[in-house]
């Protein structure tokens, strides 16, 4: 178990209900796209196809599932993300799909983006699988932290100075700008802050509901934190127990995977 706030038993069941979802949803999206022109685009499909895989990707690293099963949910995680902007872009008013994958439109649309993104990162996929989700993404020049990471791997792309959710991404941004030496303890007070500061996202808060019969918590996992970790060669002793770092992850070797 890497998440100690519940029992195996919930997990079990979480990932045991997110299975079933994640299979009904693939067949709604495989049905839809045998045949496009015989059947009513529905993004909600798409959409919940993406959210079930990365729940499924965060309920199994929580449960303390092997890195290398990590890694096959990550894939079917990433190829849900891509099939869902790919075919909004395809189906949807240009103008409709600008607004629904805005960054800033919604909290969890950035966190999901900068989540795909990171875990790429940090499994140490091909830098043509990592340049396909970031082109995926968009937003280029609108937040800084998503910029500054993707630009290692996209030269000469937009950097914006700005975060489109201050609190706490601010925090995060001045890490990328610190001397060597102060990040750690940068790091340290980003993480302090980045679960309560992320209270307008639909997962936060899952865990403590759980006592009322919900099941849908997954897992509070900085994911960005351990990418920044490892893109920037951070000393993580400082922060590396805290409760919502995934640290080996950060000092993850694909050929230990």
């Amino acid at each position: 178990m890497r998440d100690s706030r519940i029992d195996k038993n919930y997990f079990e069941k979480f990932l045991k209900s997110m299975l079933s979802g994640y299979s009904a949803y693939s067949e709604d999206v495989a049905q839809f796209t045998n045949a496009p022109h015989q059947s009513q685009y529905r993004p909600i499909q798409f959409s919940m196809l993406k959210s079930c895989s990365l729940s499924l990707l965060q309920g199994a690293y929580s449960i303390g599932e092997p890195l290398d099963q990590i890694q096959i949910r990550l894939v079917e995680a990433t190829e849900a993300f891509l099939l869902m902007k790919r075919s909004d872009i395809q189906y949807m008013p240009e103008e409709k799909v600008k607004i629904r994958h805005s960054f800033r439109t919604r909290r969890d649309t950035y966190i999901d983006a900068l989540w795909i993104l990171s875990l790429n990162i940090l499994f140490e996929s091909s830098d043509d699988r990592i340049r396909e989700v970031i082109e995926a993404t968009g937003n280029a020049g609108v937040d800084g932290v998503f910029d500054r990471v993707a630009s290692r791997f996209v030269p000469g792309r937009e950097i914006s100075d700005e975060v489109v959710y201050a609190a706490p991404y601010r925090r995060l941004l001045a890490v990328f700008d610190a001397p060597e030496e102060e990040r750690p303890k940068l790091m340290t007070a980003f993480l302090k802050v980045w679960y309560q500061q992320n209270k307008k996202t639909d997962w936060w808060g899952e865990a403590e509901r759980i006592e009322f019969g919900s099941v849908l918590y997954s897992g509070y996992w900085c994911f960005e934190a351990a990418a920044v970790v490892k893109l920037l060669g951070i000393d993580d002793s400082l922060f590396r127990d805290n409760e919502y770092y995934p640290s080996d992850l950060a000092h993850l070797k694909q050929e230990h995977v």
